[in-house]
């Protein structure tokens, strides 16, 4: 009877730890099926960072839901062997998958593209969004610029805002007053200018990875490249360190040098003295008693004695001297942190290419001026040089920390290109992070290129005769062209891409838009509808007149046409027909590379095109 009960309770515990081994089994099975990234592709809407996201899988979870307890089942079971085995299996496979879970955020977020990062708009609402490690949404990758997700079974395309490679440059100026003379004393003994060397930064208003550190020369020019297009806070400080430690530590041995070796060379002086003059005596007074010999020995020890002591001293005071010439330097070695002339100014960084203009530096209880130039009788936004008055205003924005007293300005400009520009006089006092308005008025002659870059330079005086100094770049254009664009049934949404990937927004059934026409180059035309109510048959003409739509029938024509690289080209004085169905995306290339058109311009035809 006790061999069956032994039999019995064998088979159990057999058949228990072989259970609880499958079970194991089916956990690991199932843990890493799930923990294995899915590939995504653009006919499966799944992102892997939201996956991770909604994985309910806690590696601590995991152990305290085990039903077998390693410990337990040792001291509970007989057959200590098979249960040593199968409880250090069991140990072994769950740490692994808890480090496999453990891994998934490490994983997740090396899923991130980082050609993704940055600012987007949805082309069917202009709704603009910020792309990093934290977007949660669903998103498949068309190309580097454009993307699509998915929102209650229907897809949004979203286009990116600008790019990631704008050179931006500009310059640092001082602010003399700042310097005092002990300063300048020290500042003289160095090379270069105080304002090369600086650090300058740009700070990204939301995301540190688009941080930019350049250090500038010593003309105070700076220059970064493949800067993010968004909006960034500018910081330069003048650095604390005015005397380098090494020109002090370099000089000081020197001193004690010299101090030392004419110690030295007069002891030696003095002991030839006394010896030639012992011996003169000596040799005389041979004849006169031992006394007076020792007398006259005594006296030459004393006078020696008072002269090594004499001298001794005036080199000791000579050092003081020096000591506290060394300590005054080195004081002046760095400059309080609420004295460095320091500039901090709000910009927005945007196209292939950007001049910031000038930056005073200035202390920091002082102030500060940008500005910036407003059209406001340009229907298209753009500057011509057709003769046309330009009118607007100049924008003098006080970026400092105090305000401006009495302020007065000036605009002035030596290009050949500017035919009148004119101001109306406005004074006064601008609180610190105010601004002020002046009219200003501008037209240009007739250039002979494609477009150029004019200067206006700027210079603002306040009642203490101070003065600040700002450069203001205008972009003007030779000629216009005409986009024209019709539809049949709906609006129609989308972007003009033009340079530095800057998107010009369309939202119309019928409109002419006005761009500079640039020889030999080419801007990108991208329509989209996300909804069945917006399909509609459209017309595009380059400065040309749209089509007419009553027997156009053919809704697939130039399909597919859905990202820059499959664009389909249309050239100037030419129209054409095309479909906008639902979910659909179309892009356009509008060339302006026809070869008669090359040289056109120069000198310019007239009239205008």
């Amino acid at each position: 009877m006790k061999n069956i009960l032994l039999v019995a309770l064998f088979i159990t515990i057999f058949n228990g730890c072989g259970g609880a081994e499958e079970d194991t089994k089916k956990e690991i099975a199932s843990d890493t099926e799930k923990t294995v990234p899915k590939i995504v592709d653009e006919e499966e809407n799944i992102f892997p960072i939201q996956n991770v996201e909604e994985e309910n899988i806690s590696p601590t979870q995991n152990v305290e839901d085990e039903n077998i307890s390693p410990i337990q089942n040792v001291e509970d079971e007989t057959n200590d062997s098979i249960v040593a085995e199968d409880t250090q299996e069991k140990i072994e496979n769950l740490n692994i998958i808890k480090e496999m879970v453990a891994e998934k955020e490490v994983v997740a977020e090396s899923f991130f593209d980082e050609s993704l990062r940055g600012e987007w708009i949805y082309i069917h609402n202009n709704t603009k969004v910020y792309i990093d490690e934290n977007f949660n949404e669903n998103i498949i990758k068309v190309d580097d610029k454009l993307i699509q997700v998915e929102k209650d079974g229907t897809s949004y395309y979203l286009m990116r805002q600008g790019t990631n490679h704008t050179v931006v440059k500009g310059n640092l100026y001082e602010e003399s007053s700042t310097i005092n003379k002990s300063i300048a004393r020290v500042q003289s003994r160095l090379a270069g200018h105080r304002i090369g060397g600086m650090k300058v930064i740009l700070k990204h208003y939301t995301d540190k990875k688009n941080d930019k550190e350049e250090i500038a020369d010593e003309t105070g020019k700076f220059k970064f490249q493949n800067v993010q297009t968004g909006r960034y806070t500018l910081v330069a400080t003048q650095p604390k360190r005015i005397v380098p430690k090494k020109v002090l530590e370099e000089e000081k041995p020197t001193i004690v040098d010299e101090k030392e070796t004419t110690i030295e060379e007069k002891n030696d002086t003095l002991k030839d003295e006394q010896e030639t003059i012992i011996e003169e005596k000596n040799d005389t007074l041979k004849d006169e008693q031992e006394t007076i010999i020792e007398e006259k020995n005594n006296t030459l020890k004393d006078e020696q004695e008072t002269i090594i002591e004499e001298k001794n001293n005036t080199l000791k005071d000579e050092e003081q001297i020096i000591e506290k010439e060394n300590n005054i330097i080195s004081e002046e070695e760095i400059v309080e942190e609420d004295e460095n002339p320091t500039v901090e100014a709000d910009v927005y960084i945007h196209g292939e290419e950007i001049t910031l203009g000038g930056f005073k530096l200035v202390s920091d209880d002082g102030y500060n001026y940008k500005t910036e130039f407003v059209i406001e009788n340009s229907d298209s936004g753009y500057l011509f040089a057709n003769q046309t008055i330009y009118r607007g205003k100049m924008i003098i924005n006080n970026i400092g920390n105090k305000e401006g007293t009495g302020l007065n300005y000036t605009f002035t400009s030596d290009s050949p290109y500017i035919q009148t520009m004119n101001n109306d006089i406005v004074l006064g006092t601008i609180e610190a992070g105010q601004s002020k308005e002046i009219p200003f008025s501008i037209s240009f002659n007739i250039l002979d290129k494609n477009s150029v870059n004019i200067p206006l330079e700027v210079k603002i005086k306040d009642a203490n005769n101070n003065e600040w100094f700002d450069t203001v770049f205008l972009q003007v254009y030779q000629t216009p062209m005409y986009l024209n664009i019709a539809t049949k049934e709906a609006n129609v949404k989308g972007y003009i891409i033009e340079d530095g990937h800057n998107l010009k927004k369309i939202d119309t059934s019928g409109i002419s838009i006005i761009l500079p026409y640039k020889v030999g180059e080419k801007y990108f035309l991208v329509l989209t509808n996300p909804s069945i109510n917006n399909e509609t048959p459209y017309s595009i003409g380059i400065d040309t007149d749209t089509l007419d739509f009553s027997t156009f029938q053919n809704t697939g024509i130039y399909e597919p046409n859905n990202s820059e690289s499959e664009a389909t080209t249309i050239k100037m004085n030419e129209s054409i027909l095309s479909y906008l169905h639902k979910g659909d995306i179309d892009y356009f290339i509008i060339d302006m590379t026809n070869m008669e058109d090359i040289g056109k311009f120069s000198p310019p035809q007239m009239p205008f095109r």
